[in-house]
């Protein structure tokens, strides 16, 4: 399977699977909210529909400290 995959890759047909798309305004609210400590981790990612780990990954691709 590894070699079918770097023969794609070499062909510009592997690309890996597409990052997920978040509404915007509402992330930004929730990284507000984790970087004022007005929220908490498992609130904001409930309101989000993402998993807390998912909430700590978005914030440490934004560099916000939690």
């Amino acid at each position: 399977q590894r070699e079918g995959i770097e023969i794609a890759k070499q062909q510009g047909k592997y690309h890996g699977r597409k990052p997920n798309q978040y509404d915007e305004a509402l992330l930004l609210e929730v990284m507000i909210g984790l970087s004022n400590n007005t929220m908490k981790v498992s609130d904001a990612a409930k309101r989000v529909g993402v998993t807390r780990a998912t909430v700590y990954n978005l914030c440490r691709r934004h560099g916000i400290q939690i």
